[in-house]
């Protein structure tokens, strides 16, 4: 009991990082020239079908995703505290929260690690925040004062954005 309450005496009010608002990957021309075929694959599938609306649909998806897929992402605030986690000016209270999970890059080729928190919403069941690796243990720590750990299992959504590198 007595060695707890050192722990907790130990914890800081509050921790605050900087890092990117998402993992940026460069895309270089193999990866240009792969979304071009598809989409392109995808338009003549349309047109075949009659479908002048999904060939529509594939210019718009095809055009924002080359745009999106150039951006790079901004430094962004996190700050975590005794009432939630502030991204930005942004607050997600703990009581909106069902728990977090931290996925460590073992590849060795990021700086790195991804802070998992999973909410009660249903439009936003997760998200995902890149967090240094060497302040891992110490937000795993703050973390575990306020919330629990759970079991996260990446959705079809994410392991296509990271096969993809989206």
């Amino acid at each position: 009991m007595a060695e707890q309450e050192m722990i907790q005496a130990k914890l800081p009010e509050s921790l605050t990082w900087n890092g990117p608002e998402f993992h940026h990957h460069e895309k270089g021309g193999t990866w240009n020239k792969g979304l071009a075929i598809i989409a392109a694959l995808l338009i003549v599938f349309a047109l075949w079908q009659k479908n002048y609306l999904f060939a529509v649909f594939i210019v718009i998806a095809t055009w924002l995703l080359a745009y999106y897929a150039k951006q790079k992402p901004q430094t962004v605030e996190f700050l975590l505290d005794n009432r939630g986690l502030t991204i930005r000016d942004k607050r997600h209270n703990y009581s909106d929260m069902e728990g977090f999970a931290i996925r460590i890059d073992e590849t060795g080729g990021s700086e790195w690690n991804k802070l998992i928190i999973r909410t009660k919403s249903h439009w936003t069941p997760h998200f995902i925040i890149l967090i240094p690796k060497d302040h891992t243990s110490a937000i795993h720590s703050f973390l575990a004062e306020y919330t629990s750990e759970v079991d996260h299992k990446d959705s079809l959504s994410d392991a296509f954005a990271d096969f993809f590198k989206l």
